[in-house]
């Protein structure tokens, strides 16, 4: 889960574990009411989710649409417009989880397949 400073909740609604098992979503809790913030998201398990500072980019880690390797989904919260990254963790064939730091916008994501010691990237973003 990830909370906005508006006490917005984001929850990973991920699919049955395992290949084949379908795509995810995001949901947003909001004033009681639920919603739909992305839809058909090949989401890792369990699903990792990062909010940046101002609250407008919501980053979910996953896996690329082959299912494949690693991605992270950075998903615009006004448009809904999702871009997928994989760049430098694609080497790892599940996702790991997502974190930003505490002040600054910076996201720690752990590998857990490349190698047995689970390197952890950092992602840095404007």
């Amino acid at each position: 889960i990830a909370v906005a400073a508006g006490g917005e909740v984001y929850v990973a609604n991920p699919p049955a574990f395992g290949r084949g098992a379908g795509a995810g979503s995001v949901l947003k809790i909001a004033g009681g009411t639920t919603s739909s913030v992305a839809e058909g998201l090949p989401l890792g398990y369990p699903a990792g989710l990062a909010l940046d500072h101002r609250g407008a980019t919501l980053f979910v880690s996953g896996l690329d649409a082959t299912r494949s390797h690693a991605a992270v989904y950075a998903v615009d919260l006004a448009t809904r417009a999702v871009t997928s990254y994989s760049q430098g963790i694609a080497q790892n064939s599940g996702a790991g989880g997502v974190h930003r730091a505490a002040t600054r916008d910076i996201l720690g994501w752990c590998g857990i397949t490349a190698d047995t010691r689970g390197t952890v990237y950092q992602i840095t973003f404007r």
